[in-house]
């Protein structure tokens, strides 16, 4: 849906990672149904940060760089197309 755009994100960890997550936070603007400026889906917020249960209550030390990148492609995978035209 989105290839080949370019997205950034900054991850910031700080001393108590792995047993808390980064915060993690789009820089880059751009348009996503999920963005609840637009719709009334609250994935990422207005100030880049997203609403992720990795990044949230199912955190776990487990869990790497490329675990929470992963999710992130697979939470923008989850849009239904077909609710742009209801």
């Amino acid at each position: 849906m989105f290839f080949p755009g370019t997205f950034k994100l900054t991850l910031q960890f700080t001393e108590e990672y792995p047993n808390k997550p980064p915060t993690v936070r789009f820089v880059s603007r751009m348009f996503h149904p999920n963005i609840p400026d637009i719709f009334a889906f609250e994935s990422v917020y207005a100030d880049g940060s997203i609403c992720l249960d990795i990044l949230q209550n199912q955190w776990s030390p487990i869990y790497d760089v490329a675990a929470i990148l992963t999710s992130i492609q697979v939470l923008w995978g989850l849009f239904d197309c077909r609710l742009l035209f209801i």
